[in-house]
């Protein structure tokens, strides 16, 4: 998962001038919020897990899946909320 280096974890602060407020892992447009993941809400999010896997999966490693790009970088973004965008 991308990790935003230029971001503070926890300090409330938009450290990097983006516009997005401690968006270390992605950021949820559906609810303009840093939190990319909620397990209450674990059916609502699985397709994009479900497709990060195959884009970006470890090739080699006997788990019985490579990914399209195995050294790609997922970025969480969430723009879907109930099936809505």
């Amino acid at each position: 998962i991308w990790i935003n280096a230029n971001e503070v974890p926890g300090n409330g602060l938009d450290d990097d001038g983006n516009g997005y407020v401690d968006d270390v892992n992605g950021w949820d447009f559906a609810n303009q919020t840093n939190r990319v993941y909620d397990e209450e809400l674990a059916y609502d999010e699985w397709h994009g897990t479900h497709i990060a896997g195959i884009i970006a999966a470890d090739q080699n490693n006997e788990k019985g899946i490579s990914g399209i790009a195995p050294d790609a970088k997922i970025m969480v973004l969430k723009v879907f909320q109930n099936g809505t965008a």
